[in-house]
């Protein structure tokens, strides 16, 4: 499975399913703790997807930066 390339570009049905597959799980405090801080620091680092004029999301680049 490839990585995601923008923060804001999962299909509902996709979040509907982690939700599913994640449910009635026990997680111990210490594991909480550090699947919090990787995913802190993964969303970090992850840029939104561009937002063009009219609206739409758009492809122009991976940084979420229009100049590049």
């Amino acid at each position: 499975m490839a990585k995601r390339i923008y923060r804001n570009d999962m299909a509902q049905s996709q979040k509907d399913k982690i939700a599913a597959a994640n449910t009635g799980k026990h997680l111990s405090d210490e594991t909480k703790r550090k699947i919090s801080q990787a995913m802190a620091d993964y969303w970090a680092g992850l840029p939104f997807k561009p937002v063009t004029a009219s609206g739409a999301t758009g492809t122009t680049g991976t940084t979420g930066n229009p100049q590049g």
